[in-house]
């Protein structure tokens, strides 16, 4: 389907450079470069500020941390949740034809 962020805020930096900061209900594997390759916006720098309830900090590239107590309950609901399943339409019986 098609990509869109469900908030944008922007701030301008210089004449030439603007910081945005974008809310995504769901983010896939390079997605917000690909929304601002798509309108004409070259992306310098990327960072993750905050992932569902949990505010990420100033957290270096590639590192990670502990969750506090209150974030162990977000990852906990999110780990209990159960995946939806696809309605299947039933197999044919061996030996039958459709018509």
């Amino acid at each position: 389907g098609i990509a869109k962020a469900e908030r944008i805020e922007v701030e301008k930096i210089s004449s030439d450079i603007s910081r945005f900061k974008l809310t995504l209900a769901e983010g896939k594997n390079r997605e917000v470069r690909r929304m601002c390759e798509q309108v004409g916006i070259e992306v310098l720098d990327l960072r993750r500020i905050q992932y569902g309830q949990i505010f990420l900090g100033p957290l270096p590239s590639g590192k990670f941390r502990e969750p506090f107590m209150e974030e162990k309950s977000f990852f906990e609901k999110i780990l209990r949740k159960p995946k939806k399943k696809s309605p299947r339409s039933p197999k044919p019986k061996r030996g039958v034809q459709k018509r």
